[in-house]
């Protein structure tokens, strides 16, 4: 049995991205690219102050070309405004063999985000909330879409990322028998 060449993690501010995407990467041997790092850092290169239209132009350079060949990857895509990102959802989403959304209440990801070292703004946190839920809901109408949405509000990043696991470990055995 071979992992997924690719899965994509996604979610808002606070959900447990990257602390999920950590411990999952180490128990399961998976490389873990963390986009927002990547973004941050080709902003940086292009002397621009970082903006979502930086952003987009990062990542979608990165998702489309920096991960034409990667295998056995956790991607952690950074907290963003999904509805800008993934404009032509099929397209994009596509190109992974399976999506896992970390979610969360309004409330819980606006507390988490205070608590952060880098504090998002209130606003952003919001946008970021409701295009999740927007995504969530195109991938709930795909019937052919391998995708799991994990509920993060009351469980930590340790039950998170066995939640993630269990998600792929059923992924794997639902291609093992097709």
């Amino acid at each position: 049995m071979s992992l997924p060449a690719k899965a994509l993690l996604l979610g808002p501010p606070g959900v447990g991205k990257t602390s999920v995407a950590r411990i999952v990467a180490k128990r399961l041997c998976l490389d873990h690219m963390q986009l927002d790092g990547l973004v941050v850092s080709e902003a940086r290169g292009l002397g621009a102050p970082i903006t979502d239209d930086i952003i987009d132009s990062a990542s979608d350079l990165l998702l489309l070309q920096g991960l034409a060949n990667t295998t056995s990857t956790l991607v952690e895509l950074p907290h963003h405004d999904y509805d800008r990102l993934f404009a032509d959802v099929e397209g994009r989403i596509c190109q992974y063999d399976l999506c896992l959304v970390l979610a969360c209440r309004h409330r819980t990801a606006q507390d988490r985000n205070r608590q952060r070292a880098t504090v998002v703004p209130a606003e952003y946190v919001t946008r970021c909330v409701q295009s999740t839920a927007r995504l969530i809901a195109i991938l709930m109408r795909r019937s052919n879409s391998a995708h799991h949405v994990i509920q993060t509000d009351d469980i930590s990043e340790y039950e998170a990322a066995a939640a993630v696991e269990l998600a792929i470990c059923h992924y794997l055995d639902s291609e093992s028998r097709s």
